[in-house]
């Protein structure tokens, strides 16, 4: 076990790796670490405690063990530069504020383990794709008005990207997709592949241009094969 606070400031610190025997990382035991740039966790962990790596702004990505369920509350919060977080199979929270001010952090997966996201988990990030594999999480609400990030601060607060579901899944209405806050255009996908279907070509004429055959999910609308113009042929 690494305690709590046991690294707490050490400025000086520019790679971690935990070995093996070390299980669990206790309450912002590396927080504050500034000049950490690199993280490499032990297969064996289990747990990491609230603010572990809290303000690591040196920190650019973060792979986890396979084993950790949950992503503790303010977590990689204020790591201003982290670029990548693999979140594994298995998590089934995201606490709160857990990514909240990571400016750098465009792109992120949820796995379809994830049943719970805690009030402002990605307030201020620097979110523009967001994916989600599996059924639509539950949102928990800040019910602490003495928090600083204020009682109705959502997920996604502050954010402005496009969001991923998979396509069919019924959890995913409309007034779920609303709980999440933000400015989140939501979009379904084929996660387990596309159901294609042809766009038929358009002949070009003297005077009018023509289109090349397409093809298009029929579940998604995604475009699989985009149309191109065919130029008019003139008389």
């Amino acid at each position: 076990h690494i305690s709590d606070y046991a690294f707490h400031g050490c400025s000086s610190i520019e790679s971690v790796d935990i070995p093996n025997s070390v299980t669990s990382i206790g309450r912002y035991a590396f927080e504050s670490c500034t000049g950490i740039t690199n993280v490499t966790f032990a297969n064996s962990m289990t747990t990491i405690g609230e603010s572990a790596f809290a303000d690591c702004s040196s920190l650019t990505s973060i792979s986890l063990p396979g084993d950790i369920r949950t992503i503790s509350a303010s977590m990689f919060r204020g790591c201003s530069n982290l670029q990548q977080i693999v979140l594994p199979d298995g998590v089934e929270t995201i606490g709160s504020r857990a990514f909240s001010n990571c400016t750098s952090l465009e792109r992120i997966t949820i796995p379809g383990s994830v049943k719970t996201i805690q009030f402002a988990a990605f307030w201020q990030t620097g979110l523009k794709q967001i994916c989600f594999e599996g059924d639509a999480p539950n949102f928990l609400a800040n019910l602490d008005p003495d928090l600083d990030c204020g009682p109705d601060s959502l997920v996604f607060r502050d954010v402005t990207a496009t969001a991923y579901y998979p396509a069919g899944n019924k959890t995913w209405t409309y007034d779920v997709m609303q709980d999440y806050g933000g400015a989140i255009t939501w979009l379904p996908y084929c996660y387990d592949g596309h159901t294609e279907v042809k766009d038929a070509a358009v002949a070009a004429t003297c005077t009018k241009t023509g289109l090349t055959e397409g093809k298009h999910c029929s579940v998604c609308d995604t475009i699989l094969v985009k149309q191109e113009v065919i130029p008019s042929k003139g008389h």
